[in-house]
């Protein structure tokens, strides 16, 4: 029987570290190094503060309730989430499945069981959608006994935003939500523009330039550099912009309604109008890769600029929004207190290996100015079965294949609630569960607040979601990539490039919720992302 560090070390090698690799990864320090500790920091200096224990004890963990093994601390993680002082904000990447939200649950339970008595300033646990707070909810309960849950509050940075305005102005905000009403009054404010000025375009000059870089008068715009548009726009063109986005905003104002960014920016600013009016002792910011700059102003605004101010996991890899940030541009300094975790624990090598190739050749941002890479992202275990592709003569009978999937994996013992079903689009979702509920088999939309049996939703809705099974439906040519999601490429050649990219991390997250089970089909022809596996 070998000891656990032991049996965690031989296991780092087989997923191909090398040895100095492992020893940096399992925090291994030498002798004398460890003696000039103090005994808290020895211990967790230590391979021995492992757990869980060994090969056999993480099958063991995989093979228990996911809101179980989803706390685990591998002691990389656990050096990371409690340290005691980090001076300044933190940043955590890694792959998918590396244990960037266990080490965010973590760090929220440490920092909120070393608040003074009688604190009124709590610790944020934030995301940018509901389903990632429900999670990170449960998870923070599985851990409720060690520290006490009062102290931490978790919500999106959208609810946070609708708060602080609503406490601002007295009144509950009006939020413009819909996204295709929003299309259409974009498209109202760019009417009698010169093409290439249509209403897209004038939603992602707005977005990604103006509101990014805070931009309020027209001649910081007429000056402001451009990063990431492929679209060159002379000084008239720029006039013509800031004009019909006046539009824009004074039909809002005539109407009241907000879009959820002009609300982040409302709340940013009415935090930094009243530079004492901090909210939280500590912000953590989960799924940070697809926060927009505006709402990262927010969380700054909310915390006081200080040791363990704000601690940030994400992975660039799976961006599911066009939001582009340099942390350090938004006074979020992270440099040289970065950590990279690179072992999956919840993904078998196979699918990952897999997954991994969607994105190969890709380039990808580091979420502060520099590009980050996965290099070095290995699975702790190895399963038994690798993807499986499969192409359908129709729709109709491509949902009779998943039921008949779905059937498989419930009589091999999988619980229905462990099996996930991800489409890019929402029509795909309706059918999937009218489909299985026909079948007699029970399913769930992830939109609805009540959950239970088979849980389907968008491949955006599967954000931060696991399961041992995964049935990634209607990856066609028609659906993946979506066509309207994709700016063409002769209007825009570098945005067209990285709606494209964005497109392709979508179905790698949809792909990487797998633990041990993973499906991927299509009726008429595959996605163009699916062509190297298929040749």
């Amino acid at each position: 029987m070998l000891a656990a560090s032991q049996a965690d070390a031989l296991q780092m090698l087989a997923a191909g570290y090398s040895v100095r690799e492992a020893r940096a990864e399992l925090g291994i320090v030498g002798t004398a190094r460890r003696e000039a500790m103090s005994g808290v920091e020895a211990l967790l200096a230590s391979p021995s503060v492992f757990f869980p224990r060994g090969a056999s004890e993480l099958q063991e963990a995989l093979n228990r309730p996911l809101d179980l093994w989803r706390i685990f601390l591998h002691p990389s993680q656990r050096r990371i989430a409690y340290r005691e002082t980090y001076s300044g904000p933190v940043r955590v990447t890694g792959g998918a499945g590396t244990g960037k939200t266990v080490v965010a649950v973590h760090r929220a339970h440490y920092l909120a069981g070393r608040l003074p008595a009688g604190s009124t300033r709590p610790v944020l646990v934030t995301t940018f959608v509901r389903t990632l707070a429900d999670n990170l909810r449960s998870s923070l309960g599985s851990l409720a006994g060690s520290y006490g849950y009062g102290n931490i509050e978790v919500t999106t940075v959208d609810a946070l935003a609708r708060r602080i305005v609503r406490q601002a102005e007295g009144r509950e905000p009006k939020v413009l939500a819909d996204n295709d009403r929003i299309a259409m009054l974009w498209d109202v404010a760019a009417a009698g523009l010169l093409a290439p000025l249509t209403g897209a375009a004038l939603r992602q000059e707005w977005e990604q330039v103006i509101l990014a870089q805070g931009l309020r008068s027209e001649a910081e715009y007429l000056g402001a550099p451009r990063p990431g548009r492929g679209l060159r726009l002379t000084r008239a063109q720029r006039l013509m912009v800031w004009q019909a986005l006046g539009r824009f905003l004074e039909n809002r104002e005539k109407t009241g309604e907000r879009t959820f960014y002009q609300l982040a920016d409302d709340a940013a600013r009415y935090l930094s109008q009243a530079p004492t009016a901090e909210l939280f002792a500590h912000v953590i910011v989960d799924e940070a890769q697809d926060l927009h700059p505006v709402q990262w102003r927010l969380l700054r605004a909310a915390v006081p600029d200080g040791p363990n101010d704000l601690f940030v996991v994400g992975d660039a890899h799976q961006r599911i929004y066009d939001h582009r940030v340099s942390l350090s541009s938004l006074g979020i300094n992270v440099r040289g207190r970065s950590h990279r975790l690179n072992l999956n624990y919840r993904t078998t090598e196979e699918i990952l290996r897999w997954a991994v190739g969607l994105l190969r050749g890709q380039m990808v941002d580091d979420m502060d100015a520099g590009v980050d890479t996965l290099d070095g992202y290995r699975s702790a275990f190895r399963g038994s079965a690798p993807p499986v592709l499969t192409g359908y003569a129709s729709h109709d009978a491509e949902m009779e294949g998943l039921v008949v999937t779905v059937r498989g994996w419930i009589d091999r013992g999988v619980d229905p609630a462990a099996i996930g079903v991800a489409a890019r689009m929402k029509k795909s979702v309706l059918a999937a569960i009218s489909t299985l509920r026909d079948a007699g088999l029970d399913a769930c939309d992830l939109e609805r607040k009540s959950r239970g049996g088979v849980e389907v939703g968008t491949m955006h809705r599967m954000k931060g979601l696991e399961y041992r099974a995964m049935a990634v439906i209607d990856v066609s040519a028609a659906s993946v990539p979506l066509r309207w999601a994709v700016t063409p490429v002769d209007a825009d050649p570098k945005a067209h490039e990285q709606d494209t990219l964005r497109e392709r991390c979508l179905l790698y997250v949809a792909c990487t919720r797998a633990r041990e089970l993973l499906t991927v089909s299509w009726s008429g022809h595959a996605s163009p992302f699916l062509s190297p596996f298929l040749s």
